[in-house]
């Protein structure tokens, strides 16, 4: 089951630096150094939790690790294996802010794009404020975080749930968006 996990992290992480290339590619046109930067900040977010997912790893290697670890007690094992764990999580809270700061780029883009509903703009800037405040309060006050957490995760849900829907029944105004390419070019 821990490795099909891993498995499911690293296929999401590819599949999210293509997502990158898309959004990239079809925000250009709005502006390409704010497009550029959305994915450069999507790309240190993937590459953040690709290097935390090696946790997963050394978990197993700790509980599973052989005569290397032999000098040390089960418990100890078992205490560094949830250690390393929990530097996963810490790491994930460190990628959120570049998932954060890529948030506010795209809600720019979208709501400076006239092929794309300015409302969605919104949401995904919110959702970017929301990742970038819960990430800075996991590092400060996690318990405050905690508490926190469960009422930010709605406008990142909404923002993001809305984004895609969108995407997937709508999609862009052609129109609008090949004027803008070729006005770019």
């Amino acid at each position: 089951m821990f490795r099909i996990g891993f498995s499911g992290e690293i296929l999401h992480l590819s599949f999210d630096l293509m997502v990158a290339v898309i959004l990239y590619a079809l925000l250009r046109p709005v502006d390409r150094s704010i497009a550029l930067l959305a994915a450069f900040m999507r790309f240190a977010c993937d590459l953040i939790l690709a290097v935390a997912s090696m946790s997963h790893f050394a978990a197993l290697k700790l509980l599973h690790g052989g005569a290397a670890l032999d000098s040390f007690s089960s418990g100890q094992l078992h205490s560094l294996a949830l250690w390393v764990m929990n530097l996963h999580g810490d790491a994930y809270a460190i990628s959120l802010v570049f998932f954060g700061f890529a948030c506010l780029a795209l809600g720019h883009l979208l709501f400076y794009s006239d092929f794309l509903p300015k409302a969605l703009g919104v949401l995904l800037a919110l959702a970017g404020v929301c990742y970038l405040f819960t990430s800075f309060a996991q590092f400060l006050d996690p318990a405050f975080a905690q508490r926190l957490f469960p009422v930010f995760f709605i406008p990142c849900f909404v923002g993001e749930l809305a984004f895609a829907l969108w995407m997937l029944v709508k999609g862009v105004k052609v129109e609008k968006w090949r004027e803008r390419a070729l006005a770019q070019d």
